[in-house]
């Protein structure tokens, strides 16, 4: 029907256009509950004995030290000559530092004996391996949180006093904490 009064007018269509979504393709990662529940699958934390030294860390340690009191070498230097010296010693000059690796070794191989034996080891002093302080990073793994540790009674004293003494004696701060070290030795333990 076609429209003869020119007052009205037909309603045009309207078009909706709906909205587009985009999906991404990647694989979804497991949530934080979905990967604690995954077993843990480390081996338990075993303190091993230190492996033995070789004759030329001994020899090296003796001379370097020896070097560096009698010459007045510098580390680097000090350890350079040792590394010369010791490759022109023939071997009956090595002996006494192979001998003393020796006996070194034969500690490694009693120490892991009685590790497999009674899983523990005695050391050089007689105490218990397990008895020894383990940094728990390295025994619970690098994820590990440790907490810190608490302030010492010094440190406490240090952080009220130093800048009121900066203040009162207008110092810099390395000579305000030589003089709360000196305050802090004149305290009474009741007082500290």
């Amino acid at each position: 029907m076609i429209n003869s009064n020119p007052e009205i007018t037909e309603p045009k269509p309207v078009i909706v256009l709906a909205p587009v979504i985009k999906v991404k393709a990647t694989p979804t990662k497991p949530s934080k509950i979905e990967k604690k529940t995954e077993p843990d699958t480390r081996k338990p934390f075993v303190l091993k004995p230190k492996k033995p030294t070789s004759p030329w860390i001994y020899f090296n340690n003796e001379k370097v030290a020896a070097l560096k009191k009698e010459k007045g070498m510098d580390q680097k230097e000090a350890f350079t000559q040792s590394a010369a010296i010791w490759k022109g010693l023939n071997e009956e000059e090595k002996k006494p530092f192979v001998e003393k690796s020796k006996q070194d070794e034969a500690r490694y191989k009693k120490q892991l004996a009685d590790l497999e034996a009674n899983g523990f080891f005695l050391t050089g002093e007689g105490q218990k391996s397990t008895d020894l302080y383990v940094d728990p990073k390295k025994k619970y793994g690098e994820r590990c949180v440790v907490p810190k540790k608490p302030l010492s009674a010094y440190l406490f004293y240090t952080t009220e006093n130093v800048n009121l003494l900066k203040e009162k004696e207008g110092c810099t701060h390395p000579e305000a904490m030589k003089k709360c070290g000196e305050l802090w030795n004149k305290l009474t333990p009741e007082e500290k």
